[in-house]
Formats: structure tokens, sequence, C-alpha cells
């Protein structure tokens, strides 16, 4: 079994070759006999009648004489038939000099004026193959002249010339191919070097690129994946420390109070008091537990969308009013601009990114604050935007907001509650639905996301 593509390309080639040089001879045989054998064949008849041209202006009338005197030109092989069966064979090369076996059919439509043709075989043309004959008269007397051209030799050098040529191209062309595909392969050579050190964990080696055809689009094409590989694998490593961390903060403090409380002499108050913390703490587990489980599904789409239709407004409402205790405690003024619409879509996966997109809202809006919540359609699209006066967000930490543990202050968002997935749940349930998310910020002043979930959008009106 050939295993190399090196040597499959070789043989593919000498195989292609081979078979079109082997085609190529015998067209060409063909060709020869089609066309410059025709050719021939004319040119024959037209010597026949020189020759006969040439006895008429002889001194000497004997005719065995005069084509003994052409034959000794090696030109060609001479049979005379006459009419009363005699015949005669004049050749000036060294052989046997016999009389050919020419069938009487083809004798006597010469000696009746016919031509015969013979220099390609054929169903039409009895008689051996080569000979061509036509009449021949001196005075009264007509005779069946038939001449063999000394083809054989130059059948055979012409054979021999086309072997030999064929055979060089052949050679050449097989060394040729041999460096070049040797040059052809060494790209995928080196794929293959970069595809082995890739599955070592090497996410740093590149392809070099040098050409722009397909070998060339494959080496950049493998080049990005081991881009994107190397930053999933960041990400993977980012991931793991984040979850760890953040695992790790809350079982400490645990950890740590749950031994405090087996002071037999500790007050009541203090007591409550770090019962109260391991509560939390372990309330911030569950929670972080949770969206762990529910963003890997939501990953691995294992939460299917169930899309239904329902009035979108009611239910920003009643998200609101879910979120009460905390905007109310906050002294948050929270303003609602929406119209009434209906939309197409998973009730229950929306009504987790209004939740996440308010609490955050509601958690970095200082005390007084303000929460604007508004509601529009547009182009069959249905926008909800969430703008709050809170700390804001800086420009630089933008683009990662959707990142999973990503937190602009981790200090502050351990503080709050946060674990750093909220948005990542609320990019990918907006990806789900084929919808976008955006955001925009000024430090200082107040953050607005801006969420748009197209198709089937209906007004109530």
């Amino acid at each position: 079994m050939i295993r190399t593509l090196y040597i499959r390309i070789v043989l593919l080639f000498l195989g292609v070759v081979a078979v079109s040089l082997a085609v190529g001879f015998f067209v060409s045989l063909y060709l020869h006999s089609s066309t410059i054998l025709n050719h021939f064949e004319e040119e024959l008849l037209e010597d026949g009648k020189t020759i006969a041209s040439l006895y008429e202006r002889a001194p000497s009338k004997d005719l065995n004489d005069f084509l003994s005197a052409v034959a000794e030109l090696e030109k060609y092989d001479i049979v005379v038939f006459r009419p009363d069966g005699q015949s005669s064979f004049f050749s000036g090369r060294e052989r046997v000099a016999e009389i050919p076996a020419i069938p009487q059919e083809a004798i006597s439509r010469v000696l009746q004026g016919g031509i015969y043709r013979g220099l390609k075989p054929g169903s039409d043309r009895p008689g051996p193959h080569g000979w061509v004959g036509f009449p021949f008269e001196t005075g009264e007397e007509r005779f069946a002249l038939f001449l063999l051209p000394s083809l054989r030799d130059e059948f055979e050098a012409f054979r021999t010339v086309m072997l030999t040529v064929l055979g060089i191209v052949l050679a050449l062309g097989s060394l040729l191919f041999l460096v070049s595909a040797r040059h052809l392969v060494r790209p995928i050579r080196a794929l293959t070097e970069a595809t082995k050190r890739l599955a070592k964990g090497d996410f740093d080696y590149r392809v070099p690129v040098s050409t722009t055809d397909e070998l060339g689009t494959l080496a950049r094409s493998f080049n990005s994946m081991a881009g994107e590989l190397k930053q999933l694998d960041k990400m993977r490593q980012d991931f793991i420390s984040n979850v760890s961390h953040e695992f790790q903060s809350p079982l400490t403090s645990i950890r740590g109070f749950a031994g405090a409380l087996q002071d037999n002499d500790l007050p009541d108050e203090m007591r409550k008091s770090y019962l109260s913390i391991i509560a939390d703490e372990s309330g911030r587990l569950a929670r972080l537990t949770d969206n762990l489980l529910r963003l890997a599904a939501l990953d691995q789409d294992r939460v299917a969308l169930i899309p239904k239709r329902f009035k979108l407004d009611d239910q920003l409402m009643r998200v609101v009013i879910a979120h009460e205790p905390q905007w109310q405690r906050k002294h948050i003024a929270v303003d609602m601009d929406v119209n009434e619409m209906s939309v197409e879509a998973d009730e229950d996966l929306l009504w987790q990114v209004w939740s996440n997109l308010l609490g955050n809202a509601i958690r970095f809006t200082p005390d007084g604050g303000r929460i604007g919540i508004s509601l529009k359609t547009e182009r069959d699209r249905a926008i909800v935007e969430f703008a709050d006066t809170g700390i804001g967000i800086s420009e630089e930490d933008l683009p990662r907001i959707f990142e999973r543990f990503f937190t602009a202050d981790p200090s502050r968002e351990r503080t709050k509650g946060g674990n750093g997935l909220g948005l990542a749940i609320v990019h990918r349930i907006v990806a789900l639905h084929r919808g976008d998310i955006r955001v925009r910020s000024i430090p200082g002043e107040g953050t607005v996301f801006t969420v748009i979930i197209p198709g089937n959008v209906t007004i109530d009106s």
C-alpha cells in the first residue's frame, strides 16, 4: 500500500505520461498511415506514369532491361504480369527474388485498365499490402505493373525515431517531475510537522506561507486555527484559574468561620454574625455553581429554544417588580418607557437576560440613582435598552465584559455578590436567539445595554 503523497503523485504522473505517450504513438502511426500514405500513394501512381513515359523515350525497347534498370535504383520492387499469365519480378536489393503472391483478382483489375491501391490495407483492396498496380502499355500489348516502394526501412526508422523521442520525453519529464513533486509536497510536510507540534501543545508554531495557491490558503487557515486554539487554551486555563479562585474564596471563609464557631465561649452576637457570613458564602457558591451549569448547558446546546408568542412589555414589567426590594432598598428610581408588543421567543431564557441586566444595573448604581428601561421596535426587531447612572465601565474593559469571570474590579465585584458569569450568560442567550447585544458606557456617568431580538414582532394596540 502506497502511504506517501509524494510517491502517489510520482506514480500518477508516470502513469499519465505513459498512457499519453502510448496513445500519442499509436495516433501518430494512424495519422501516418491515413494521411501520409494516402499522399505517398498518389505520388507512387504519378511515378508509375513517369516510368511509362520514360520507357516510351528509352533507346532500348527491351522491357526487362528497362525495368531492371529502374529496380537497380533501389526505390521500388517491380512485378510485371502479362495477359498470357507470365510474370517477371525485378528487385535491386539483396534478397530472394521471388514473385509475391498477388491475387488474380487484383491482376485482372489492372489488366482491364483499373488501378490497384494497396499501400494501405482495406477490405475493398484484395492483394498484398504495400503494392500499387496500374496498367502499362507497350505498343499493342498491355501489362499489369505492380510497384512496391521500399518503405519498410523508412517505417522502421520512423518507429525507431518515435520510440526514441518518446523515451527521452518520458525520462526527462519524469526527472523534472520528481524534482517538482518534491517541491510540491514540501508545504504538506511542513503542515504535517506543524500538526504534530500542535498536537503536543505548541500553539506558537506557524507554517511559513510563500504562495497564494490552495496550499498557501491551507497554510494560512492552519495558522489561523493555531491562533484560535492558543486563545482557546488560554481561555481554558483562565477559566480553570477563575473557577478555582471563585470557589476558593468562599470555601476559605466558610472553613474559617466554621472553625471559629467551635469556640464555646464565642458571644451569641458574633456567632450569629459568623453564621450569616457562612450562609452568604454558601449562597454565593450555590449561585456560582448554578451559573456554571447553566453556561455549560448553553454552550453545548443542551438548552433547546422553546419559542412562543408572549407580551414582552409585560415580561419587562414583571422583572422590574420582582427586583423591587433591591432597587427600593437603594432608593433607585426606575423609569419605564415600553411600547406594547408581542414577540416570538423563549420566554424563560429572555427572563434571565432581563433579570441579569437589571440586577447588574441595581448593583452598580449608587443610592439615589436612576435606571431607565425602554422597549421599541425597528424593522421587525424588538430593541430593549437598560440605562443606569452607575459607576460605568472603562473603555479598555468594554471589549471584555462578556468574557467569563471577567470583572473590571474583582474585589468590588465580590463584595457586590457577582462572579463574572452573568453577562456571559446574557450574551449566549441573545446569540441563541440570533440577536445582538451592545454596550456603551462613560466611567462615572453610567452604562447602557442594548439588546436586539429579531423576528415576528407584533405591536399591540
